[in-house]
């Protein structure tokens, strides 16, 4: 009898957990959900706001960077979730999330943690972004560092991929004739070589016209 009673308890609390670790769907919204890594080297800590950046894979951007539109909520613990509804009030990518798209997302917050570009569909509403301790270069920021993160169920979604940095012996780039300094100074430099070239020619002349002069004196 003891052990059917401590069985039971086990298994009460093991569903507890199970359910505890779960993100149960919120009632009447699309949402996806993050959970901030509050352990290891690399943890947020927790206290701060929660945003969450989202554009369309090669496209445009739903709200600007850490906008009040896109600012997450807290679920509970460490887990915020995002509302998706909210990308239908953008005036840049309108109607919200499209089947048959596919995104990339961001989170972040406000001391200058974030993660490293998602991509992400339709699909993958309900499902909670978790990192995974590692981190990747800032493709934006060089120098900054961004945490990995990954999608907890829909793990075929990888890390955004950027073309590399052109080479450092590449060429300069040829100057902008519409950059006013750059074309003030090649004006500059074009205006000192004529009125050098006009003074050597009167001084030419000069010299000629006295040589001439000079001449004639002697000749008569």
């Amino acid at each position: 009898m003891t052990l059917l009673v401590f069985s039971s308890i086990f298994s009460l609390t093991t569903f507890a957990s199970a359910k505890e670790e779960k993100t149960e769907p919120i009632k009447n919204k699309s949402v996806i959900y993050f959970k901030v890594p509050t352990t290891g080297k690399n943890a947020w800590g927790d206290g701060q706001i929660l945003y969450c950046h989202i554009w369309e894979a090669g496209g445009g951007e739903f709200f600007g960077w850490q906008s009040k539109s896109e600012k997450c909520e807290k679920y509970k613990d460490d887990v915020w979730y995002y509302d998706l509804d909210k990308l239908k009030a953008s005036n840049e990518l309108e109607g919200g999330l499209k089947k048959g798209r596919t995104y990339a997302v961001i989170f972040s917050n406000n001391i200058g943690n974030q993660t490293y570009d998602l991509y992400f569909d339709l699909s993958c509403i309900g499902d909670i972004v978790v990192c995974n301790g590692e981190t990747q270069s800032n493709p934006v920021s060089p120098g900054k560092y961004c945490a990995i993160a990954e999608w907890k169920d829909n793990s075929e979604f990888d890390s955004v991929v950027y073309e590399k940095t052109p080479p450092s012996d590449q060429k300069p780039a040829k100057v902008n004739v519409n950059d006013e300094s750059s074309l003030s100074k090649e004006m500059g430099f074009a205006v000192i070589v004529i009125v050098a070239s006009v003074v050597l020619l009167l001084a030419l002349a000069f010299v000629i016209t006295s040589a001439i002069k000079k001449r004639k004196i002697k000749e008569e």
